[in-house]
């Protein structure tokens, strides 16, 4: 009798226990580099060395082509990452036939999760709107806005109030909490609360003001939200967007310090799985962008030229004076360089550009910024193939419950379907 109630128990808590670790992770935190490539990873290694990212155990790399060209934009490439489906350049959350497919969130919302989203592009830009809303065309962003401010989402957290303010009304109606600042940002203890911290991008990260919180901040601030009073978990996408727009404009500065700014978010990311055992961390970009190539000339580069910057060149150009009179100063001010430092072609060719520049709505310093950029490139020995996407694969790595499912070469659409398979494993 009482070794036939001794077994009873021991069996008792065997199957409890199996059942326990046949559950998949409760919670998924889904880092994207908008932009970044091995090459982008490698290089800010280089720089700064110790990333959380080059930590992670289990490595793989994903594809990225579209279903309509071998080389993906971002929309194409964020439904891929948010839905499992190949869909056709400009298109968001929708399949090349126009109809909407269901995102990792919006299965989140149906597993009774809670859910968010946070980048430092707009969030009516293409990767966030991929996860967040479906549209014909990435473009069509004030349909994306109200589409979030209905949303179910809990968290929101980025740029764009360009698009978004028209919508606080709809959006404080579907019950969002609508903060505008760090302060305001870490007061906040609503169930669901949307952040929009400028008007269009936020600032890269050598740029950003007090006002803005960082990648790493709103992620933290994004996982204590949703794991509050949460015993079914969460799903939280977060991107670097900014990577990207340094990388179309062969910027390696605003590459590697909004990497690594991406990858303090990454750190986040990993200290609350390592505190909590039931949260799968995957890593990946949507796409390569520039074609970044570390070498250029023999058999060295020199990363160390890229430290000590304390703006983007686009910044630092906007700072010199037509006719580079104040030069020195500005170079002595936000980098480690001096003009000696440069060809002497080339500084002439930079001179002539920045006496001719105009600012434009997507540079401070106009022609004159990509004479700067490709100053700094040489001495530093590296080099880009374009100012585009390219058709390279992108790193793919993870952390934490599952996080072994990750490992060796997919397609982008596996990404999320191996998510979901994890999540709900029986």
């Amino acid at each position: 009798m009482f070794k036939s109630k001794k077994l009873s128990i021991l069996l008792i808590v065997f199957v409890i226990t199996i059942t326990i670790f046949a559950q998949g992770p409760k919670n998924v935190i889904f880092l994207i580099g908008d932009g970044m490539g091995l090459a982008h990873v490698t290089l800010t290694d280089f720089v700064f060395g110790d990333l959380n990212m080059m930590k992670m155990p289990y490595t793989g790399f994903a594809s990225t082509y579209s279903n309509s060209n071998t080389i993906t934009d971002s929309a194409a490439a964020g439904t891929a990452l948010s839905t499992g489906f190949k869909t056709d350049n400009g298109m968001i959350g929708m399949t090349p036939d126009k109809k909407p497919a269901e995102t990792l969130l919006e299965k989140g919302i149906k597993l009774g999760k809670k859910t968010g989203m946070v980048t430092t592009t707009a969030i009516t830009h293409a990767t966030p709107a991929c996860f967040t809303a479906h549209v014909e065309k990435r473009y069509f962003q004030r349909d994306i806005a109200e589409q979030q401010a209905k949303s179910d989402l809990n968290v929101l957290f980025g740029g764009g109030k360009k698009y978004m303010e028209k919508n606080y009304d709809s959006a404080k109606k579907h019950g969002f909490e609508i903060v505008n600042t760090s302060k305001e940002l870490m007061n906040a203890h609503s169930d669901k609360v949307m952040g929009i911290f400028a008007k269009d991008h936020m600032n890269y990260s050598l740029d950003r003001t007090s006002d803005e919180p960082s990648l790493a901040l709103m992620t933290r601030k994004a996982i204590e939200l949703l794991s509050k009073d949460n015993d079914k978990g969460f799903f939280l996408v977060v991107e670097g967007g900014r990577i990207d727009h340094a990388a179309h404009s062969n910027d390696p500065i605003g590459v590697i310090y909004d990497t690594k700014a991406f990858d303090k978010a990454v750190g986040e990311a990993m200290s609350y799985a390592n505190l909590n055992k039931d949260t799968l961390v995957v890593v990946t970009a949507d796409h390569e962008t520039g074609g970044l190539g570390l070498g250029r000339k023999g058999y060295n580069i020199y990363p160390a030229k890229f430290k000590g910057f304390k703006a983007i060149p686009d910044t630092i150009v906007s700072k010199i004076k037509n006719d580079c009179s104040n030069m020195e100063q500005i170079l002595e001010e936000y980098t480690t360089y001096k003009m000696s430092d440069f060809d002497k072609k080339e500084l002439a060719a930079f001179k002539k550009a920045r006496l001719a520049a105009k600012p434009s709505a997507y540079s401070q310093g106009g022609y004159a910024t990509v004479k700067f950029v490709d100053m700094i490139n040489d001495l530093a020995g590296i080099d880009w193939t374009t100012g585009d996407h390219s058709a390279c694969m992108v790193p793919v790595m993870s952390y934490g419950m599952n996080a072994e499912d990750f490992e060796g070469f997919m397609d982008n659409t596996q990404i999320p379907v191996k998510i979901m398979n994890a999540v709900t494993e029986e």
